[in-house]
């Protein structure tokens, strides 16, 4: 091994991460709704991801019954 070459996942992330970069930096917001009506329990989830570095928003929402 060189002494280049980190030991373990924890020098390794210490050293600049899994792929050398620059770390990403988001914002997340959840938002979770739980209605009861006659056709029973519905959980949604709607959760917006925001990458404060490009501004990019993703949405993704999930229902369960």
């Amino acid at each position: 091994m060189s002494s280049g070459t980190p030991r373990n996942a924890a020098a390794a992330a210490a050293a600049g991460g899994k792929y050398g970069g620059t770390p990403t930096v988001v914002k997340t917001t959840t938002k979770q709704v739980i209605t009861k009506n006659e056709d029973g329990v519905t959980h949604n989830v709607e959760e917006e991801v925001q990458n404060l570095g490009t501004g990019q928003i993703v949405y993704s929402t999930q229902e369960h019954k």
